[in-house]
């Protein structure tokens, strides 16, 4: 049943992983691609301004400059790292839970929505996967064997989280908790060569946290819905992995009675790191959201909670036995995916479709310019669209597919911010044809019309649409 298992896992992974590497680069990662177009000394401005994973966007760079652009390519290292992290939660659930329970965790991860999207895109939430896993890897390993070079490969995966995403920090505490739980002691060097190695990676923080030095900056806005004991509860009722278990259950039942289940035999610091990881830290980032200034509570904010959540649901399982009624649940659980990927037209990604390539394809040769209503937060601030780099990050998907004319960013949301950047603009535009993509954006086409300007649909490309503006 193995064999059949890796079939599967295959299977799934081409269909639901592989099958998406080639598609049009979505807003945010036309962010990324802008950034790291362009000398190292630029990337690091840039990251200056626009706050990103200085590990991630240094990997795209190198890709960039020896291989030329490609969106597989980009999109690469985020594959690899998910993979990794995969293989090390893997080997971390055999030692504690056996090869049967560590075979399920690796089917949750793989049909799991985030871990499907966030693999498959060229931004750095990929990479906080892959070190929380190496972290909590290593400081088992070290915890059951010892030996100094386990603490430091610790002290390096565990500085590289906060250093790949800020707010990734989050996971130190459940760590230190997770130690705590093992009631082991190391030398002193071992600790001391941790702290360094820790301390190391760490340091690459110090750029991000200075991109936030002005108090006023449009970045430090609630930009994110203050969330609800519903979207909270939603964690763990992920669609890929809440009902497609129960009924993979219940198809192994089938073929694997009878059936017993009993209290699962499970190792504290294992308890310890599932429970703080899938509860705690979403617990806290809830009530942060809910009392602080700005609210963070979102999946990809706080990814290395899906590991706790993950291991939560194998624990609910590893008391099933015979053993081989948990590969059962595995192999049924992936093939309820992937019936539903073939029958469905694949694993639907939790973010929007944006064929941006498409759509700037589209007014190629219809139109002398074209103004685009950015999807960035930050184009509510008319600094960043009259500033000419921010202006152009805000256009970025027009740095990745040139459309061959000059492209202006348009207010993101109306009336918000119909200041008289937008009133400027559309003056300016009288007596030419205007290519104009809106995303998406009633406000701004009724905007167009009211200044006197007829719109001609040119194509829906998901969520954007395109048109040719003309004034009357």
């Amino acid at each position: 049943m193995r064999r059949f298992f890796l079939c599967l896992l295959a299977a799934v992974i081409a269909a639901g992983w592989l099958r998406v590497l080639p598609e049009s680069l979505w807003l945010d990662e036309c962010g990324t691609v802008f950034v790291v177009s362009g000398t190292w000394a630029e990337l690091l401005s840039r990251q200056q301004i626009f706050v990103g994973s200085l590990p991630h966007l240094t990997v795209s760079w190198l890709l960039l400059q020896l291989f030329g652009f490609s969106e597989v390519l980009l999109r690469l290292p985020s594959l690899i790292a998910m993979s990794v992290a995969a293989a090390l939660l893997f080997l971390y659930s055999r030692r504690h839970l056996g090869t049967d329970t560590a075979y399920l965790v690796v089917a949750l991860f793989a049909v799991h929505g985030n871990m499907q999207a966030h693999g498959t895109e060229t931004r750095p939430y990929a990479f906080s996967v892959l070190f929380a896993a190496a972290a909590l890897y290593f400081l088992d390993r070290w915890m059951w064997r010892g030996g100094i070079g386990y603490a430091v490969a610790l002290g390096l995966a565990a500085g590289l989280l906060p250093a790949n995403h800020l707010l990734a920090v989050t996971v130190l505490p459940i760590l230190l908790l997770t130690a705590a739980a093992y009631r082991r002691r190391h030398p002193l060097s071992h600790y001391a060569a941790l702290a360094l190695s820790f301390a190391l990676p760490a340091l690459l923080v110090i750029p991000t946290l200075n991109a936030f030095d002005d108090q006023g900056s449009v970045q430090l806005r609630n930009w994110l819905a203050r969330p609800t004991l519903n979207t909270w509860l939603a964690l763990y009722t992920h669609r890929a992995i809440f009902l497609p278990s129960l009924a993979a259950a219940a198809v192994a039942f089938v073929f694997t009675r009878p059936w017993q289940w009993g209290r699962p035999q499970v190792p504290l610091p294992l308890l310890v790191n599932a429970t703080g990881l899938g509860v705690v830290l979403p617990l806290i980032m809830f009530v942060l959201s809910r009392t602080g200034p700005v609210s963070i509570f979102t999946s990809r904010y706080m990814i290395a909670a899906d590991i706790g959540i993950i291991l939560l649901y194998a624990l609910a399982v590893h008391g099933l036995h015979p053993p081989r009624a948990r590969l059962a649940v595995a192999c049924s659980l992936l093939v309820l995916i992937l019936g539903y990927t073939i029958v469905g037209g694949g694993i639907r990604r939790p973010f929007r479709s944006e064929d941006w390539r498409a759509a700037l394809h589209s007014l190629r040769g219809r139109a002398p310019t074209i103004a685009m209503q950015t999807g960035f937060v930050e184009g509510r601030d008319e600094r960043w669209l009259r500033d000419p780099l921010k202006s152009r990050f805000l256009s970025a998907p027009a740095v990745v597919y040139p459309p061959g004319v000059s492209v202006t960013p348009l207010p993101y949301g109306l009336p918000a911010t119909d200041g008289p950047y937008l009133a400027e603009f559309l003056e300016g535009a009288r007596g030419r044809p205007v290519g104009l993509i809106v995303f998406p954006g009633e406000k701004l086409k009724a905007r167009f019309v009211q200044a006197g300007f007829n719109l001609e649909l040119v194509g829906n490309f998901g969520p954007l649409s395109t048109w040719i503006a003309t004034a009357n």
